[in-house]
């Protein structure tokens, strides 16, 4: 049997067609990542900051939720546990691309504000998504004292982003 340092480019073409997706998101995130640190330093108007930011947001959200759901699907061979953990994060990306994308639809193509609209549905979807995802994480045999404990930090985050979903909902009406 040959070691990993005297393997002919045959026995490599298999693994980088298998690697390709992530090899290609790799340069993706890393392209979209040096543009954002670029991107602010430019001397723009705030009609085209806004512009490529509608444009950025959505291609994002999308990377992310396409990586998280790859991962469920890869990771379903191993644990069926985890592969739930990572397609309910992906379905949380999955509502946060979709408002990004109606945000964008709003904003670029509509020439109106998103602001409240289907958006705030799809943004608040999210959260929920998120939840069962850190729910279903799997965790070590946890005494009656643990689960008390997980189920406070929890809900602590889950008060903590109350008020800003309080102000995404309510806010428009106190104006």
């Amino acid at each position: 049997m040959r070691d990993f340092f005297h393997r002919s480019m045959d026995d490599f073409r298999g693994e980088n067609q298998q690697y390709r997706p992530f090899i290609f998101a790799y340069v993706a995130i890393f392209v979209v990542f040096v543009a954002s640190l670029i991107f602010p330093m430019l001397d723009i108007d705030e009609e085209t900051r806004v512009v490529i930011s509608d444009y950025q947001t959505p291609i994002i959200s999308l990377g992310t939720m396409v990586a998280l759901l790859l991962a469920a699907y890869r990771t379903r061979q191993y644990s069926s546990v985890y592969s739930r953990v990572w397609l309910f994060l992906g379905i949380a990306q999955l509502f946060y691309f979709l408002g990004d994308f109606v945000w964008f639809i709003y904003e670029i193509l509509l020439n109106q504000s998103p602001y409240p609209s289907i958006c705030d549905l799809f943004y608040f979807l999210y959260y929920p998504f998120i939840f069962i995802a850190i729910l279903q994480y799997p965790v070590r045999n946890l005494q009656s004292t643990d689960w008390l404990k997980r189920f406070l930090d929890l809900s602590s985050i889950l008060l903590g982003g109350c008020p800003f979903i309080g102000i995404t909902f309510w806010g428009p009406s106190f104006r």
